[in-house]
């Protein structure tokens, strides 16, 4: 299963990956901290196991400056999974915060 989520900006930091993760990330925590905490807690530590998602970044009409993309569109940021309970809290997630400040 995935979903699609439309950011309107107008510039990205060329280093997007972690800032995309840390969305991702954040709405699973602010829609269940529960969730959150199965997936990167284990008995009160951090975990480093593989987590069952992913997401890829989707940019079209851009030109890099310096060390941001400027964009004309936004960007797309699709995020896909074989859990569809996961699926549903970053679904969640996403809509709790409509508004991501991402630079």
């Amino acid at each position: 299963m995935r979903i699609e989520c439309i950011f309107r900006t107008q510039k990205i930091p060329v280093s997007y990956q972690y800032l995309m993760a840390s969305v991702i990330k954040g709405a699973i925590s602010s829609s269940s901290e529960e969730k959150f905490e199965e997936i990167y807690h284990y008995e009160d530590k951090k975990t480093k196991q593989s987590k069952s998602f992913c997401f890829s970044v989707f940019r079209s009409q851009f030109e890099m400056v310096e060390a941001e993309f400027k964009t004309k569109d936004g960007f797309s940021l699709i995020s896909s999974t074989p859990d569809s309970e996961l699926l549903l809290h970053i679904f969640n997630g996403l809509l709790v915060k409509k508004a991501h400040q991402l630079c």
